[in-house]
């Protein structure tokens, strides 16, 4: 399971709610960053800018491992090395923590080297193991954020995750966000619930309004590139093994048989293209569906609104007006036009300057 885009995601989108398990459960978040070092183009998972519960403003490095990587701790020491004096005067000190995803990536926390037996300049970092974090504690935060992180806690299960679902829709609004967290705790579980369940459980527009969708949408057509690119080799090295082999063969049947193998190889990758654009266009046409709606839903709601302020202010300024002048307006959906009565009635000195303004629409 690859976890580095959806934990990047849930890092920028709720990172206030991951304080408690990195530690610093008391501090405020002012900023959080995903940077890339100069020369390597190394990006880091992510920076937060925080300030502890004393004022103190520091920063926070959170280095996501879903891997095993033995030269991991020396990374992070020079992520340390080379970032911890950019900017110390004014966002204060740099401090670090590794979680590690999963057991299989964990080389553990304390870089040491040893000469003649003896140890030599140990180094120890903070550090977080998610599958000894319990799950059903992290649901019972009420934290959206830890929550759509429980499933690669300890005890995680299907109930569990269908509780970290409703916690996130009763937790977060309708739009981005929430369907940020809803795709990440989908893609962290999984191994818990088969995505049509969990489809079925939140609903698909939630999932296609989640940037994830952008970002799995590329990391898929890279990935078909490469396939691709690998077969293309493939068929090369064959195609010359084969010429090798038949010298004695009619250069005419070779040149033949190399045109049926290109034509073949460029009418699947056609297909392939096609079918992925057809996708593109489909989940594009959902995403504006969806916006269409949420856009509707929006104009109707600032409507009514506007629509009661309206006649609110005619109940406190001008009580006598009569219900039958005030009824037509209700039939009225128009924005401008509610803003144009509304400043009308606000601007009335009396009540027949009210009633000629609700005339108007």
């Amino acid at each position: 399971m690859e976890t580095d885009i959806p934990l990047k995601v849930l890092a920028e989108t709720r990172a206030a709610d991951l304080l408690p398990l990195l530690g610093v459960a008391g501090a405020h978040v002012l900023r959080v960053r995903s940077i890339e070092l100069p020369a390597t183009a190394k990006r880091l998972d992510t920076l937060l800018s925080l300030r502890s519960p004393a004022g103190q403003r520091y920063r926070l490095l959170v280095e996501w491992q879903g891997y095993r990587d033995p030269l991991l701790l020396w990374r992070v020491l020079e992520y340390l090395a080379r970032l911890g004096p950019q900017g110390a005067d004014e966002e204060g000190p740099l401090l670090v923590v590794i979680i590690y995803v999963d057991k299989r990536a964990d080389i553990g926390n304390r870089l040491v080297q040893v000469l003649d037996g003896a140890e030599v300049l140990p180094i120890t970092f903070s550090c977080v193991r998610l599958w000894e974090q319990d799950a059903a504690a992290a649901v019972g935060s009420g934290l959206a954020g830890l929550a759509a992180l429980s499933p690669l806690m300890g005890g995680a299960t299907t109930e569990l995750v269908e509780q970290a679902a409703r916690l996130v829709l009763s937790a977060t609004e309708p739009g981005k966000e929430q369907a940020d967290l809803l795709s990440v705790l989908g893609i962290l579980a999984e191994g818990l619930l088969a995505a049509p369940r969990f489809e079925r459980l939140i609903g698909k527009e939630r999932l296609m309004a989640s940037s994830l969708m952008e970002y799995l949408y590329k990391d898929k057509l890279e990935e078909v590139a490469q396939v691709y690119a690998a077969e293309r080799v493939a068929a090369q090295a064959a195609l010359d093994a084969e010429r090798a082999a038949e010298r004695s063969a009619a250069q005419a049947a070779l040149d033949a048989e190399r045109a049926a193998a290109q034509a073949a190889l460029d009418a699947e990758r056609a297909a392939a293209q096609a079918a992925l654009d057809a996708e593109r266009a489909a989940a594009q046409a959902a995403l504006a569906q969806a916006w269409a709606a949420e856009h509707a839903r929006a104009t109707e709601l600032a409507a009514a609104t506007l629509l009661q302020a309206i006649q609110d202010m005619l109940a406190v300024r001008f009580p006598q007006t009569p219900v039958a002048s005030v009824a037509p307006l209700s039939r009225v959906r128009d924005l401008d036009r509610l803003q144009v009565v509304f400043r009308a009635v606000l601007g009335a000195t009396n009540q027949a300057e009210a009633e000629e303004a609700l005339r108007e629409p």
